[in-house]
């Protein structure tokens, strides 16, 4: 955790940066400041990606204390019951359907990892065994429902249309992991060691974002990006590709350095 906190605290700093005036640092007391601190932070942990950590360390500490029953596909049941009740709750708004702050929500996604892990060679002759032209047409059916129902929720006015906690977002999900686990090209993806670069990628890759939009929003809303749909795609393609590729250069060269402790293991 002691990585997520030193990034967090760095991208806070570049925020508060941004928004305090001169005035303000002259006049204000240092309280203020450590108050408006803080409440960017908040804001970064619900608004930004940050949330994955402090999600997933809920999540852990659920199957911790609930060990006993992890092996039950009873147990399985129960949170995936939960997970359903956020994908009602979309739409009813019953407590806040925020997903960043749904933590309850993801426990079934991390029990379902560790029950894919401990019978992982049942579950590769599963894959096996389904077509791939069943599976394709599944992950289309699922990525139409996806966007269907991400779009009906922007219509009828809902805060999170596109949540990860909608229910075909979650079906979508499961239909790209089966076709990566049955997939053989992926592997390619493995000279790149993601498990070494992954985790800082993901830590750097907010503050790479901060640095570069400055850059890339004029460009956006350009003549030429508002009204031709293939630049404005080939240029947010750019954006990602240059997010990825600066992220994992920075990392590299973290790692290079006596500061690697920070990227943690």
């Amino acid at each position: 955790i002691l990585p997520w906190v030193i990034f967090l605290s760095i991208f806070t700093s570049i925020g508060l940066f941004k928004t305090l005036t001169i005035k303000q640092v002259l006049h204000e007391s240092i309280w203020f400041e450590i108050n408006l601190f803080i409440k960017l932070g908040k804001s970064f942990i619900f608004d930004l990606s940050y949330w994955f950590v402090p999600a997933s360390l809920f999540s852990s500490l659920i199957l911790i204390l609930f060990k006993k029953q992890v092996a039950s596909f009873k147990f399985g049941i129960f949170l995936a019951s939960i997970s359903l009740f956020y994908c009602v709750n979309l739409y009813y708004s019953w407590i806040s359907p925020v997903h960043t702050k749904s933590f309850l929500a993801y426990t079934f996604f991390m029990w379902l990892g560790l029950t894919l892990k401990l019978n992982l060679n049942f579950f590769k002759d599963f894959i096996k065994k389904v077509r791939w032209m069943n599976l394709a047409l599944l992950f289309l059916v699922a990525y139409i429902l996806a966007c269907t129902e991400g779009f009906f929720l922007l219509k009828i006015g809902l805060k999170e249309p596109f949540a990860s906690t909608r229910l075909s977002n979650q079906f979508l999900s499961i239909m790209l992991l089966f076709a990566v686990m049955k997939s053989d090209w992926l592997r390619w993806i493995t000279i790149f060691n993601p498990r070494k670069y992954t985790f800082g990628i993901y830590l750097t890759h907010c503050i790479i974002i901060t640095l570069l939009t400055p850059v890339v929003y004029p460009l956006s809303t350009s003549s030429m990006a508002v009204n031709s749909f293939a630049n404005a795609l080939l240029l947010r393609f750019c954006f990602f590709v240059s997010i990825l590729v600066l992220s994992a250069l920075v990392v590299k060269l973290i790692k290079s350095t006596h500061l690697k402790f920070i990227l943690g293991k």
